[in-house]
């Protein structure tokens, strides 16, 4: 979590602003002065410095209290009959699932957008329901399968598959093509764990070349042609907006005194009942400033000033570097070791879905989590269930 923090403040608070910057891009038609970006600047590297000094103290102390004994043999664990039975159907019944939503068109389930997409009409919880709760459960799955030495090649192979079709990475939003693969990767591929740069290589990798090839198959048109290499590009455009979004927070001093993070709490409210709820605070910006186009994201920083101000963002920063020493801390002495852990596959999923959290908003961002978490909990108390 140290490490996608720091890389992810790299590409979007530290790359993007300065290209930006430099080549006089005015994101959404937005003037802002040198003296903005001096002043955000400054608020970005206070951000930094509290993330990294509070991790590190945190992490240190954990590691001077901990009274763990190192090298300890883990009895292997292997996986009941009856298990194997309801992950094969628990997968293959959410790929049906998503299937079906695409109108069974296998091109259209591999296109993200445009000519070649199909779909039913379904109402918009049940594709929460479908995209949030069901979708995960096969990756969440295949790690159960790997993590709980499943000896079967055929049947990691099927898991595998029901995988790719419930998810396709062509087919579904970056930040869910990292929440469902980053996991699965550092589990296929040990050497990601152990050798620190090669996690790094594939962050940096994944964000300069895999993200902007996935967009490609967001406005699919027949004859498009695709395009990968390094992209640099991608900087000048919105799909880094975080530190221009932050810096117009800060600009029109935008505080509602909690009321966004009454939002995130209560997403799960509908609106039909409360019709004053919150919007994404993204969506919440874009209104008040009659930006014009209102798909925005907003960086963790940004929801804790809307919502505090500078008090906000000192707090939302200094949770966020305690939880991420507490849960690195734990998987790297405890979990890590025992290959046999549900709590390395929540860790995963926190993991994958930090980039996420980190870009904004944070509405949206909490709903997936919650949502990914809450199948983790369900398929762990349903494959842990003892039958009499």
């Amino acid at each position: 979590m140290f490490k996608i923090f720091n890389i992810f403040f790299l590409f979007f608070f530290c790359i993007a602003p300065i290209l930006q910057f430099k080549n006089d891009i005015h994101l959404l038609g937005t003037f802002f002065t040198e003296q903005d970006y001096i002043l955000t600047s400054l608020y970005s590297l206070f951000i930094l410095i509290i993330y990294d000094l509070v991790y590190i103290i945190k992490f240190a102390n954990q590691s001077n209290t901990s009274n763990r004994i190192d090298q300890v043999l883990i009895p292997k664990v292997f996986i009941p009959k009856k298990n194997i039975l309801l992950m094969l159907l628990i997968s293959s019944t959410v790929c049906f699932c998503i299937l079906w939503m695409n109108n069974f068109n296998v091109i259209s389930l591999f296109i993200r957008g445009g000519d070649a997409k199909e779909g039913v009409d379904v109402s918009s919880i049940a594709l929460l329901f479908l995209s949030n709760f069901l979708r995960p459960m096969p990756m969440i799955i295949f790690l159960y399968a790997l993590l709980f030495n499943c000896k079967s090649k055929i049947i990691l192979f099927l898991l595998f598959v029901f995988l790719v079709f419930s998810c396709p990475p062509t087919g579904v939003e970056r930040f869910t093509v990292a929440a469902m693969y980053l996991p699965v990767l550092l589990q296929v591929f040990p050497p990601l764990k152990t050798r620190s740069h090669l996690f790094i290589i594939i962050l940096v990798i994944g964000l300069l070349v895999v993200f902007p090839f996935l967009n490609n198959f967001r406005y699919y048109e027949s004859g498009s042609k695709f395009q990968i290499s390094l992209n640099f590009d991608q900087f000048l455009d919105l799909h880094f907006d975080s530190f221009s979004m932050f810096m117009r927070v800060l600009k029109d001093n935008v505080i509602t005194y909690g009321r966004q993070l009454l939002g995130v709490l209560f997403f799960w409210v509908p609106r039909s009942v409360w019709p004053d709820k919150p919007v994404g605070s993204g969506y919440y910006i874009a209104e008040t400033t009659d930006l014009g186009f209102e798909n925005l994201s907003m960086p963790l920083f940004g929801e804790g000033y809307i919502n505090f101000g500078i008090v906000g963002v000192i707090i939302f920063v200094v949770l966020l570097a305690l939880f991420s020493a507490k849960q690195d801390f734990r998987y790297w002495n405890n979990d890590s070791s025992n290959v046999c852990s549900w709590n390395t596959i929540r860790y995963y999923i926190i993991l994958g879905l930090l980039l996420f959290i980190l870009r904004g908003d944070l509405m949206s961002s909490f709903a997936f989590l919650c949502g990914y978490l809450a199948a983790y909990y369900f398929l762990k108390w349903l494959f842990t269930i003892k039958v009499k």
